[in-house]
């Protein structure tokens, strides 16, 4: 593997270049270790460290088009663009010229927030390693902190699909393809137990096939009432029976999921548990117990996929889009300050990961690039619409078409549901119906009863016959002139899809 050129580290003190000796780089206080198969540790810093800069001499062609990926959910921007070497590169990127592309990233799971900059001269890598928005006090520990990776291949798209591949050598999967209902882009919390059974029966009677879908209870069934986080101990007045519910749901023929906000508690706690109000610490052990609680009580209660969502936002208090300093969190600091953001986040996934047992997982607003590996699913992207078409368009069509790659390589690469409302005419909400269905990747479908005739059970019975078995990945063809991507491969035929007209 590539050996970096040179090695500069921001302290507490300023900035330094470091001087290299066999495989270790020294200077300031700093020792940093690096090896044969592209791996990067630092062993010691005297002083509070923000982050590490290496720099490599495999510069990008001139004229190269680059792809990156993001922080964690992406939001409609993921996209194709010309050499910039201002641009952030989250944790892996790609770049074509000539019928070549080449392919640069960090292993998933490392202990570092890794970001590239492209350039024709050199290409940068940055390893945040700060705790929250501090600087890491080492403490006498040496890290890990990332292993680079460089492949490079023909067609940029199964390139990218095989380079992550690499990134991630033992993806944790589901033993089946996965689909079903989702109640949040109809209900948006206003659900009961009695539409939640009648959308699981719907869903059953519409799949023919053994592998059976998953019925999702999205946010609103929680104590107290109204609140998007709180208690998990058992269900509001509308809801009532929880693991009752679940056993309901099974009887229909539906395998029960639902979902939770881990991070978020309205209950009386110590204050050391919380790193703002009504939000958890992760890097607090005893918070990390009552995570795991709360996630093996669902669990228990038989659901058979837990979904849980905004940890990213309660640990950074921005959303991906604000992340122009990487993930610093704007003044939220972590308990532990001897520990980078991306231990204390893989510390949080790991504990979800064992208190679920043999349910499955799937993150919303997680970090994908530290999920992976540890969750079956990943919910790639910003929220779809069951009111709001241009939303759809801009959100799960770009993640479709730039994380798809991604769809058995990390997880199940979630787009986000397909909302059928009165809202939206059925004629667009088709298209997104069809192209998720036969992309290879899950798909969740939120049905408004009262938008639902016989062409939409139709279509809906045709998808989920589709979704649930193994197919062919589809394949955007314009994605690198198409933030939207209207031309795509989907099992060998070419499908074209006027997402505007």
């Amino acid at each position: 593997m590539d050996h970096p050129n040179r090695i500069w580290v921001t302290t507490s003190k300023g900035v330094f270049g470091l001087a290299k000796k066999g495989d270790t780089w020294e200077g300031h206080g700093v020792r940093i270790t690096t090896n044969d198969q592209g791996t990067i540790a630092l062993d010691a810093s005297d002083d509070p460290i923000y982050q590490i800069e290496a720099t490599y001499n495999h510069g990008i062609p001139e004229g190269a088009m680059v792809m990156g990926d993001d922080w964690e959910r992406s939001y409609g921007t993921l996209h194709w663009g010309e050499y910039d070497y201002s641009r952030v590169l989250p944790w892996y990127f790609a770049a074509h010229h000539d019928h070549q592309t080449t392919c640069w990233g960090v292993n998933t799971g490392c202990r570092a927030l890794a970001y590239w900059r492209a350039g024709v001269e050199m290409v940068r890598l940055i390893l945040d390693v700060r705790s929250g928005c501090r600087p890491l006090l080492l403490t006498g520990r040496s890290i890990e902190l990332a292993t680079v990776y460089r492949f490079e291949g023909g067609d940029p798209h199964p390139t990218l699909h095989t380079f992550l591949k690499t990134l991630c050598p033992k993806p944790r999967l589901a033993d089946k393809p996965v689909y079903g209902a989702n109640d949040w882009y109809y209900a948006y919390g206003n659900n009961t137990a009695k539409v939640i059974l009648e959308d699981s029966k719907r869903v059953s009677d519409l799949s023919e096939s053994p592998n059976r879908p998953f019925s999702v209870i999205d946010d609103g069934w929680q104590l107290p009432p109204g609140t998007t986080g709180g208690q998990w101990t058992g269900g509001n007045e509308r809801f009532g029976d929880m693991p009752g519910l679940a056993h309901k749901m099974k009887e229909l023929g539906c395998r029960p999921g639902i979902w939770m906000r881990p991070l978020y508690s309205a209950e009386t706690h110590p204050e050391s548990w919380f790193m703002a109000k009504d939000t958890l610490d992760p890097s607090n052990k005893d918070v990390l117990g009552k995570v795991f609680d709360d996630v093996h009580r669902l669990h228990v209660w038989g659901y058979e996929l837990i979904k849980h969502d905004y940890s990213t936002f309660d640990v950074t208090s921005q959303w991906g889009f604000s992340f122009t300093d990487g993930m610093g969190s704007k003044g939220r600091t972590f308990a532990d300050q001897s520990r980078t953001t991306a231990e204390i986040l893989l510390d949080f996934y790991q504990t979800i990961r064992r208190a679920a047992g043999d349910s499955l997982i799937i993150g919303c607003n997680t970090v994908g690039h530290l999920t992976a590996g540890l969750f079956e699913l990943q919910r790639t992207g910003d929220d779809t619409s069951g009111r709001e078409w241009p939303r759809t368009v801009k959100m799960g069509v770009n993640t479709l078409a730039f994380r798809g790659v991604q769809e058995g390589a990390f997880f199940g690469a979630d787009a986000d549901c397909v909302g059928i409302t009165t809202d939206v005419p059925w004629e667009k909400t088709k298209m997104w119906l069809e192209l998720v269905s036969r992309s290879g990747t899950p798909l969740f479908v939120s049905a408004q009863q009262k938008a639902v005739g016989p062409d939409q059970l139709s279509a809906l019975r045709d998808a989920f016959s589709i979704a649930a078995i193994n197919t062919r990945l589809g394949e955007p063809i314009d994605w690198m002139t198409n933030r939207q991507p209207q031309k795509w491969n989907l099992g060998g035929v070419p499908v074209n899809f006027d997402w505007w007209g």
